[in-house]
């Protein structure tokens, strides 16, 4: 979108990040508030989650620049965050949304799931799953 002969760039809450002295996870660091130098691992950085946020302009300008990017030789092997944060970040505004490493849980399976929340336990087909668990 043109608004008096400028570019509208996008803001958007992305990758809600915590301040670390060091990770070998995805990360970035912070300049005038927003996500910058993308990449895996390195000191004094933001670790990123995966967490974002997104209006549905956003949202759709997202959708339409992840098809040109996976459409591209080699695109369908980039992470989603890349074409935001490095492949076409010309189009975007990426700010920092800060938090602490504590503020995050990280769940890989159902039974973590569990584990952090109990109410799953009673999720109806859980009986068959805790079953193939304990028979694995």
């Amino acid at each position: 979108m043109e608004i008096a002969g400028k570019v509208k760039t996008l803001s958007i809450y992305l990758y809600v990040g915590a301040k670390v002295a060091e990770t070998d996870d995805w990360c970035f660091k912070e300049k005038n508030g927003c996500a910058s130098d993308y990449q895996l691992g390195r000191t004094d950085c933001y670790q990123g989650f995966g967490i974002s946020y997104w209006n549905g302009e956003d949202a759709e300008r997202l959708k339409a620049d992840l098809r040109k990017v996976y459409a591209m030789r080699g695109g369908r092997e980039d992470l989603w965050e890349m074409v935001p944060l490095t492949i076409m970040r010309k189009n975007y505004h990426v700010e920092i949304r800060k938090c602490l490493k504590s503020d995050i849980i990280e769940i890989d399976n159902f039974m973590e799931l569990i584990a952090a929340d109990p109410s799953y336990a009673h999720y109806p087909g859980y009986e068959e799953f805790n079953g193939l668990q304990s028979n694995g």
